[in-house]
């Protein structure tokens, strides 16, 4: 995380700018998809910054975007305005950690494999005080 902050501190962006001073373990899942496996777009309401660990991840593909996770600031069922909005898509492979703020919209993108999509997904919040 510190590495993450250090590379963008000096980004004019909100999130930056109110990075908190410390961080804390929040939660952490694990996340086991099989064929058609896949998450709607969804936020994280209780972290400041989530997070993946890819474990496995299918290597047969159909299209090349399948298993990847997708951000954007569109989701979830608010009133679309306009189709256009910006939409970065990752495609992990095993060992990667994927970090991005719980604030984002974030969607996994369903995959044909009969191979597994393991990863253990986490939520870091601001530290108490």
């Amino acid at each position: 995380i510190k590495k993450y902050y250090d590379r963008y501190k000096h980004e004019e962006s909100m999130f930056i700018k109110a990075f908190p001073k410390t961080i804390e373990f929040s939660s952490s899942w694990f996340v086991k998809m099989q064929t058609g496996g896949h998450l709607s777009s969804h936020i994280h309401e209780e972290g400041w910054i989530s997070g993946a660990v890819y474990l496995s991840i299918p290597q047969q593909k159909n299209h090349p975007d399948e298993g990847g996770i997708e951000l954007s600031i569109d989701g979830d069922d608010y009133p679309r305005m306009h189709d256009d909005f910006e939409r970065k898509l990752y495609l992990p492979q095993v060992g990667d950690v994927v970090f991005f703020p719980s604030s984002v919209f974030h969607r996994t993108i369903p995959f044909s494999s009969h191979e597994e999509r393991i990863c253990i997904a986490f939520d870091l919040k601001p530290a108490s005080v």
